[in-house]
């Protein structure tokens, strides 16, 4: 049995047709029985046969019909059986009181049968919705996201009830919108169906359901104090949408608002928590570069200071060590808003590399020269393989990747430590190693060493914004590669950066 019910009209009509040659031909059965069985059962034994049929005729025929069928079966009764035959009149006392009962028995007994049949139908459609609701509901409570939530209605509104629908919902300033429906249903089209904005208006403006005869409905998607959107229906001429359907249809329309609700309140909360975290890493990263800049800048204010002190002019040693603090300081300086300008870049995905072909010693070299006497006293070391080895890549990019690297290596590692860098081809890739003999990283922050921000336990006291080995992955990926860290067995971290090459014909 489906949910929904036809329009009453021809339909009906057809059921009425229906339902009277089943009683004509059960009454016309059940008099051709009495005629053959009388001299055998007697006339008021054929009354029961009447009786048994009337009670039958409600699983096949309306109400109307089977009263209708209770008085002709009467009538046939006395007229073709009760003594005095071929008339309606009565002999006996007996046989006027059998009459009546045998009339009222057949009425009631159709009408029970009839109205037993009817509540059945109606007990099994409500079933039925029942199950509907509670499957909509389950299905609705697993869906995520405003479209799969509207998707997923218009698919359950067209399957079980056969009705087109649309979902409008509310602008950013909290008015209904009825340019655009939110998806939309199988043939379904608002500014060439029955669709009426006037309508949808005054439903969402009353927060009340407004009917548009029986086979469009407009409801309100929300509670009386907030309206997230509006529901239409239409049945277009084919359905009828009454009664019971109506309140199926409201329970549909505040579960729907429901998950609506549930899913706008979910992308808010997401937004504030996406605001909170843009404010609250615009903060550390304010917090990290004022701290980061104030070095150097400090470093080359009292620089100079000293240079423009009379007697330094008298003394060149003095002279020379002020300027290569004032060098170096300006170097971290410029080193810091390259970091700066290259995470912007890369938030903002503008990060276009030029790809060439380098020698990657070179790059190496640029970048060490970069790092001036940050290195101090340690040792770099390249492999046989890497001494004339070329790489594919964006030349300036990938010589602050590695300045960073050896910036990392200076920060991290004791004096007279060493790096040594190799580098191997395989599977298309160019995989550069960097691996140190220093104290190496503690095995559960070895997937947080390339988040924005992150310092591990022996930075705490380091200067530096945790920015490089984040810009590191960014330019990496950028290239369309990746890169991996690890830990040397005896001590020492492991960088791996895997760089695409082009294939060789």
């Amino acid at each position: 049995m489906p949910l929904w019910r036809r329009r009453p009209g021809k339909g009906v009509k057809r059921g009425l047709a229906t339902g009277i040659p089943f009683a004509l031909s059960a009454l016309g059965a059940v008099t051709a029985l009495g005629f053959l069985a009388q001299p055998a059962l007697g006339y008021r034994s054929i009354s029961i046969l009447y009786l048994w049929a009337i009670i039958s005729l409600p699983f096949v025929s309306s109400r109307a019909v089977v009263i209708a069928s209770a008085l002709i079966s009467a009538l046939l009764w006395n007229f073709l059986f009760i003594p005095p035959r071929l008339t309606f009149s009565i002999a006996s006392l007996e046989d006027i009181l059998m009459f009546l009962a045998f009339f009222l028995a057949a009425f009631v007994g159709g009408f029970l049968t009839s109205r037993l049949k009817e509540k059945e139908s109606a007990l099994s459609l409500r079933e039925r919705r029942m199950a509907f609701l509670y499957g909509f509901t389950k299905a609705i409570a697993r869906v995520r996201g405003v479209e799969a939530v509207v998707g997923l209605a218009q698919n359950y509104l067209m399957e079980h009830l056969r009705l087109s629908s649309a979902i409008f919902l509310c602008d950013g300033e909290g008015r209904l919108d009825t340019s655009l429906a939110v998806g939309e249903a199988p043939d379904f089209e608002p500014r060439h169906s029955a669709f009426e904005e006037g309508l949808a208006l005054r439903c969402f403006q009353a927060k009340e359901s407004v009917a548009d005869g029986n086979d469009r409905f407009y409801y309100p998607l929300g509670s009386q104090e907030t309206v997230v959107g509006l529901l239409f229906v239409d049945g277009k001429g084919a359905l009828s949408i009454r009664g019971e359907s109506r309140e199926l249809l409201a329970t549909l329309a505040d579960n729907i608002a429901l998950a609506l609700e549930r899913e706008l309140l979910a992308a808010e909360n997401e937004r504030n928590k996406m605001a909170g975290e843009s404010a609250r890493l615009s903060k550390i990263l304010l917090n990290h570069v004022s701290h980061e800049l104030r070095t150097p800048l400090t470093t080359i204010k009292g620089a100079v200071s000293g240079l423009l002190d009379i007697g330094s002019d008298e003394d060149p040693q003095l002279r020379s060590a002020l300027l290569n603090e004032t060098l170096i300081a300006a170097n971290r300086l410029n080193a810091l808003v390259e970091d700066l300008l290259a995470m912007s870049r890369l938030e903002a995905g503008r990060l276009q590399p030029r790809i060439e072909t380098a020698y990657l010693s070179e790059l190496l070299g640029a970048a060490q020269l970069a790092l001036g006497m940050d290195l101090s006293d340690r040792t770099i070391k390249l492999g046989d393989m890497a001494k004339e080895y070329e790489i594919e890549a964006d030349p300036s990019l990938i010589v602050q990747v590695f300045r960073n690297v050896l910036r990392n290596f200076a920060a991290y590692t004791p004096d007279r430590s060493a790096l040594l860098i190799d580098v191997e081809t395989k599977s298309g890739f160019s995989s550069i190693s960097f691996s140190d003999n220093g104290p190496g990283v503690r095995a559960r922050e070895l997937p947080l060493l390339f988040d924005t921000f992150f310092r591990g336990e022996a930075g705490a006291a380091k200067q530096g914004c945790g920015l490089g080995l984040s810009i590191c992955k960014g330019i990496v990926e950028a290239h369309g590669g990746s890169i991996e860290a690890g830990n040397v067995e005896g001590g020492g971290l492991l960088l791996v950066l895997h760089l695409p090459r082009k294939v060789e014909l």
